[in-house]
């Protein structure tokens, strides 16, 4: 399910965010199909798109990114020239600026008796400042955290105090731990459920959605992967991670 819903996600993302001509090629990959897995297309989009930085609305790029997943560079080439795919790749479009999505990819990760237990969001941002390309530093990110405590961590690359020259990832944090008078999540759901406060319970629409994308795993359900108690889940988990790998949180 997580797969096949990183890449439904993904490729809306790189349509809505990206030139149309990215959203041709994705869509006539249907007409070479025999050649190479549209899989790998995906990706390789992804990452140049949203790691590299490069203008995957420039047919010469997309051509290059087709060749490299083993594609016919003619057909390709001949396939973005044309006008045939144009009105399905913008309905496309049109349904995903509908949904909400806005070029930018999310990945969810859920689990029991892991090493913490916790809620937190990490967005990391494209690229890290051309400035610091040298130094290979990380992106900047915005780190959330809303369960137990909630706690708001700005982090960036920043010049060394002792040497100008060299740079080194920092964050900066604020945290606020719930007081003993404070109601917990459960307590206000509660509260909200006696007053009949339906701000924080899911919609019949946002329900409807869930299931139409459950059913289709509980049907034919993908398998169970053991692992130990106290880790961050089982090694099949780095196969559907993000380009930079999962998020682990911290005390």
């Amino acid at each position: 399910m997580i797969r096949g819903y990183l890449g439904l996600a993904r490729r809306r993302a790189l349509q809505v965010a990206t030139a149309l001509a990215a959203g041709m090629l994705l869509a006539g990959t249907g007409a070479v199909q025999a050649q190479a897995d549209a899989n790998p297309l995906v990706e390789r989009l992804f990452r140049a798109y949203f790691l590299e930085g490069q203008n995957v609305g420039d047919r010469s790029v997309l051509v290059d990114i087709a060749g490299i997943c083993g594609l016919d560079a003619r057909v390709v080439q001949e396939m973005l020239s044309g006008d045939d795919l144009v009105s399905d790749v913008e309905a496309e479009i049109r349904m995903a600026q509908e949904m909400g999505v806005q070029g930018v990819p999310f990945f969810i990760r859920a689990g029991k008796n892991l090493p913490l237990t916790c809620t937190e969001v990490l967005v990391r941002l494209k690229r890290a400042p051309s400035i610091y390309a040298k130094d290979g530093a990380p992106p900047n990110h915005v780190r959330m955290r809303i369960s137990p405590d909630v706690t708001l961590a700005l982090g960036a690359t920043a010049v060394s105090p002792t040497d100008e020259s060299q740079s080194a990832p920092m964050e900066m944090q604020a945290s606020h731990h719930p007081g003993a008078g404070e109601m917990d999540a459960y307590e206000r759901v509660l509260g909200d459920a006696l007053h009949g406060e339906q701000t924080l319970f899911a919609r019949e629409d946002y329900v409807e959605e869930a299931w139409r994308i459950v059913d289709p795993v509980l049907a034919a359900p993908p398998p169970v992967h053991a692992y130990a108690p106290g880790t961050w889940g089982p090694a099949e988990a780095a196969g559907v991670a993000p380009p930079l790998g999962w998020h682990d949180p911290r005390a």
